[in-house]
Formats: structure tokens, C-alpha cells, sequence
């Protein structure tokens, strides 16, 4: 197999519209079609990955308990991931092959992550983002690598990470009793789009699906987030400026 890898240390995006220009054009992009999806298991049970498995997928509560405590529960019961560790992108391949689906009729093979670093530039082009990529057999793999402000930590970050993992547990859960809140199982769709002319296999972790649509898919998946009410107008006016956005280009790629 040959392949071919290249890194670019740096582009900046100002430079690069001043020199190229803006395309006229509309880019087509199309509806996302799921081929296969995998579940990974709690690193308390193993970590194993389970192609073609959909055990880990998680059904929203018609009527969660809430007002609730995000905190309870913190820090003792909080499995965390391993801080700066990203899987590799081959089981987007893996699955891909397990669906049927021969990688190599593709252009890119990516998680949802870059393309939301690429796309969301636009919204937010003072963050600086970064990817691996490796080329082979004229394919392009994108793997995920922390960027310059990935890694900056705040205060309380551990806790509010905790409230977005409790939320989702608190969302899947019509168990009464506090339960562990796990941040290494997950659910992965892996879909099929096309962006412009390129043709794009990319996986997305999906936090839980709505019961009352017809068939389980990506018409059902639903994405949760938690948020902190802004306290003023100038909060409200950065969280429509550049988080809102965010959060809606991740549920539109899938």
C-alpha cells in the first residue's frame, strides 16, 4: 500500500481567503446516510470494541427528574477518560469494513471532531485548531490531535465535564438511585456524506435516540448538552456568537 503523510505547521485563515478568494458558489453538501456504527465498553469492563453493536446506544427519558443536583455523585463516582488520548481513526475503518462499506471508494475518513474544527472556522477563525492526516492509497485519514487550546484547563473544568456526563445519565436513566457516570462507553454512528465533491466517511459519538420516532437512525438521534444560563448580555451574546453555533454544526454533520 503506498501511502504518503504531510504536515502543514500552521495556516492562517485571513491570509488564505486574502489570497484564494471566496467561492461565489454554493457548496453542496448531502443528507448523511448511516452505513455501520460500533459500541465501546466501559474501560471498567474491558474497553472492547463491538462492531455493528448498537447495546451502547442509550434511549431518552420521555419525562426526566428534573429540577436535579448535577453534583451529585462528584467526584467518587465519575469514570473519567484518559486525559489527551484520542482512539486512532481506525475503527471508522474497521466498521466500514464490517458494514460492507469499501473505504477505499471514499475521499476522507474522519471523526465528526475535525470536521467540526474545519467547519466551524468560519463562526470562530481567531481558534487555532490542528489535525493528523495521513494519505494512502489516495484516501485522506483524519485522526484527532489536540490543538494549542484543547488542553487549557479552568477552574472547576473536572466538575462542569462531570455536569454534561450527569446530564446525559440523568436523560438515559429512569433508575431512581444514582448510578456511576461513565465517560469511556460509548455509542458511535458512522455515516456517509458528501461535501462539495468530496466523498466523506466520518463517525460521530451519539449520546441517546428518541423512542417515539419510527425506526432507530440518525432521524432519531438526539444530542445533549449542558449549559450555564448567562448572567448578562454580553454571556448571551458569546454563547450566540460562537457556542450555539458550535453546537449546531455538530448536529447537522450527523
Amino acid at each position: 500500500m503506498e501511502s504518503r503523510s504531510e504536515r502543514v505547521d500552521s495556516l492562517d485563515v485571513a491570509s488564505w481567503l486574502a489570497k484564494h478568494g471566496r467561492t461565489k458558489n454554493q457548496i453542496h453538501v448531502s443528507q448523511p446516510r448511516e452505513v455501520s456504527c460500533w459500541t465501546r465498553a466501559s474501560s471498567r469492563e474491558g474497553g472492547d470494541l463491538k462492531l455493528g453493536d448498537r447495546s451502547g446506544l442509550h434511549k431518552l427519558i420521555p419525562i426526566p427528574t428534573f429540577p436535579a443536583d448535577l453534583n451529585e455523585g462528584y467526584p467518587d463516582m465519575f469514570v473519567r477518560k484518559p486525559e489527551g488520548v484520542h482512539p486512532g481513526v481506525e475503527p471508522v475503518a474497521e466498521a466500514l469494513a464490517q458494514g460492507g462499506v469499501p473505504w477505499r471508494e471514499c475521499d476522507v475518513v474522519t471523526f465528526r471532531n475535525n470536521l467540526n474544527k474545519i467547519a466551524g472556522t468560519p463562526f470562530d477563525s481567531r481558534k487555532e485548531w490542528e489535525v493528523d492526516a495521513c494519505l494512502s492509497d489516495g484516501v485522506l485519514f483524519l485522526d484527532i490531535r489536540d490543538g494549542p487550546g484543547d488542553g487549557r484547563s479552568f477552574q472547576n473544568q473536572d466538575r462542569f465535564m462531570y455536569y454534561g456526563y450527569k446530564l446525559e445519565e440523568l436523560s438515559t436513566n429512569d433508575n431512581a438511585k444514582p448510578s456511576t457516570v461513565d465517560a469511556t462507553s460509548e455509542f458511535c454512528t458512522v455515516v456517509r456524506l458528501r461535501i462539495g465533491d468530496l466523498k466523506i466517511m466520518m463517525a460521530a459519538e451519539i449520546d441517546c435516540y428518541h423512542a417515539g420516532q419510527e425506526t432507530v437512525g440518525l432521524g432519531s438521534y438526539v444530542e445533549i448538552k449542558a449549559q450555564k444560563i448567562p448572567n448578562n448580555p454580553r454571556q448571551e451574546q458569546n454563547a450566540c456568537k460562537f457556542k450555539y453555533p458550535r453546537w449546531w454544526l455538530q448536529s447537522w454533520l450527523a
